[in-house]
């Protein structure tokens, strides 16, 4: 089954909605610290609710401890970025898949971009971006539709 992984998140709100997808969906969930919130701000509990105690959630203290898990686990990560080289919509996902988002302000550093195995973009008609929760959610959609 596919996974989750946000790399510096900024916006409570937005990891906690996603730690509540990944918990109704039994998916693996991985923050790369540090994070722009404290892990008892009330707008993460708010978000998260009670599925904090279901979410099969790893967080590591940085992006090495990360890079480290991805190759014990033989991982294939797959970068979600404004700049991805391939549509979600032709991508084939796999069940080793870790799907990674940047931090909502500035993505992830370009060096990020070469060490992931694919990146892929959201095919949008106009507007720079779209809110991390949904751009994860749209993603994840996909790859479990090919499941």
């Amino acid at each position: 089954m596919v996974a989750i992984a946000l790399y510096q998140p900024e916006i409570p709100q937005n990891t906690g909605t996603l730690m509540r997808l990944a918990a109704c969906f039994d998916l693996d969930f991985h923050i790369i610290e540090p994070c722009g919130f404290l892990w008892q701000d009330k707008k993460l509990s708010r978000s998260v609710m009670d599925y904090k105690k279901i979410c099969k959630l790893t967080r590591h203290l940085s992006w090495d401890h990360f890079q480290h898990y991805i190759q014990d686990t033989q991982k294939r990560l797959i970068l979600i970025d404004v700049k991805g080289k391939e549509s979600c919509w032709n991508f084939k996902f796999q069940k080793n898949d870790i799907l990674l988002l940047g931090s909502e302000s500035v993505g992830v550093p370009d060096s990020l971009h070469t060490l992931s195995h694919e990146s892929l973009y959201i095919p949008q008609k106009q507007g720079r971006s779209l809110n991390l929760a949904v751009a994860a959610s749209i993603v994840i959609g996909e790859a479990l539709s090919q499941q």
